[in-house]
């Protein structure tokens, strides 16, 4: 028998979002800076806030079984895409129909078949528990340094933008980086 998912309440999730320490409050702003990008977002407090709203709201729902930051950057990243995607939506709905039909508009072919979409759906699946299997044993081991560069490269943020946040110098950005890199070998060997 499998164990049902426990879900944070509204109440866990505001101690939880409480218990942020200031560094990773930083990271978190720093991964929402990234993810505003396009979005009607104007400052990564206001991604990170709505992340919160909407956990609170109980519409977005908290696995307490993940690292609460680990779950603010996905919910961070959802939101963003979802709002990327609802703004590149509108922005189709004037193209002519006959553009649409052609499946050729801006040179990208729309039609993929299923096959193709559940294998790429796949390979994303898998990409991501690795990567969040990885995260989270560097943030629970001794190496919270790699996994705090792991979180940052995660949110596309530019190496000078990670050293800077994190009060790393070049080499040991580096050293980080590396370890991150091995870490993901060794798991592909298992």
């Amino acid at each position: 028998m499998t164990a049902m998912t426990q879900y944070g309440t509204p109440e866990e999730t505001m101690l939880a979002y409480t218990n942020i320490s200031a560094r990773e409050r930083q990271i978190l702003q720093g991964v929402a800076r990234r993810y505003i990008k396009g979005t009607h977002f104007t400052e990564p407090l206001d991604l990170m806030h709505e992340a919160l709203y909407l956990t609170v709201e109980q519409r977005r729902r908290w696995p307490k079984s993940v690292n609460f930051e680990i779950y603010m950057v996905m919910t961070m990243r959802s939101i963003a895409g979802a709002d990327r995607n609802k703004q590149l939506t509108q922005a189709a709905s004037g193209i002519p129909v006959e553009d649409i039909l052609e499946w050729s508009f801006l040179g990208e072919n729309f039609h993929i078949s299923a096959e193709e979409t559940v294998l790429r759906a796949e390979e994303r699946l898998a990409d991501s528990i690795s990567t969040k299997t990885i995260l989270g044993q560097l943030r629970a081991g001794a190496d919270k340094v790699a996994g705090d560069v792991l979180a940052c490269l995660l949110s596309d943020m530019p190496a000078r933008e990670i050293r800077s946040s994190l009060g790393l110098s070049v080499g040991a950005y580096d050293a980080a980086r590396k370890r991150v890199l091995r870490k993901f070998k060794k798991s592909e060997r298992l």
